[in-house]
């Protein structure tokens, strides 16, 4: 048994630092995302912060700086639409690598479960075994000295006799 009990912490080791692992790629997966995202937010403040300035430009009637903050506009437009892919791909990416963890958890938690319930069981058996040899020791006592009583009670009739 104490064989087994190794082994098995091994196995429990084993899952414990393959839930670990996938622990690091999903989070490496959602740092990966939340840069795609916050690529995907700046690029939209850009545009906005482009339409603002191509107002002002309107508002004086300055002509270059709004056909400028127009074009700052669409080349934030071109970036976004370059970065929705990618932001994409990286959101298929965590939710695979998340629910890789959560099965690896998964199979971590039953197996830290199967070594809690063989070390109980191999605990009671220890119990047991030492519960028989007591028993088997209390036993052999209670026998050794029905027999030496009753050895006793053979020859005392003797001695009794003699008397």
């Amino acid at each position: 048994m104490p064989g087994r009990s190794k082994t098995l912490k091994r196995l429990v080791d084993l899952y414990g630092a393959m839930e670990a692992a996938r622990s690091g790629e999903m989070q490496r997966a959602q740092i990966l995302l939340l840069e795609a995202e916050q690529a995907l937010r700046g690029q939209q403040a850009v545009k906005h912060m482009a339409h603002a300035e191509g107002r002002d430009a309107l508002g004086q009637g300055d002509r270059m700086a709004w056909m400028f903050a127009e074009v700052q506009a669409e080349l934030a437009s071109v970036k976004r639409r370059r970065i929705e892919p990618i932001a994409e791909e990286r959101g298929a990416s965590r939710d695979a690598a998340k629910k890789k963890y959560l099965a690896s958890r998964l199979e971590s938690e039953q197996m830290n479960r199967l070594f809690d319930d063989a070390a109980k069981r191999a605990a009671v058996m220890q119990l047991r075994r030492a519960q028989a040899v007591a028993d088997d020791r209390f036993l052999s006592r209670k026998r050794w000295a029905e027999m030496k009583a009753e050895r006793l009670l053979k020859k005392e009739p003797r001695n009794v006799s003699a008397l």
